[in-house]
């Protein structure tokens, strides 16, 4: 959130307190935010099955390929893994 130097929006404040309980990284396509990460959605830098969970939220809808997408967040999702995905 707001700490991190992602984009914060006041109307994500409720994911908080869930993620003040995980050791979270965010993930984003440029450094412009400092993410913990810079990668692709399209190519996710994980290993198969080594994630156990994804939020994303309000991402689809402006990528490429949301197919895709949604293809990498299940092939890095561990089995039993949960995703959290919204698309406005």
């Amino acid at each position: 959130m707001k700490e991190k130097n992602n984009r914060y929006d006041k109307s994500r404040e409720w994911l908080r307190s869930y993620l003040s309980k995980v050791d979270y990284k965010v993930l984003d396509a440029v450094d412009t935010y400092h993410p913990d990460i810079v990668g692709d959605i399209h190519e996710l830098p994980f290993e198969n099955n080594s994630i156990d969970s994804v939020i994303c939220i309000a991402v689809l809808q402006h990528v490429e390929n949301p197919t895709k997408a949604i293809n990498e967040i299940h092939r890095v999702l561990k089995s039993g893994g949960q995703a959290f995905i919204y698309v406005p």
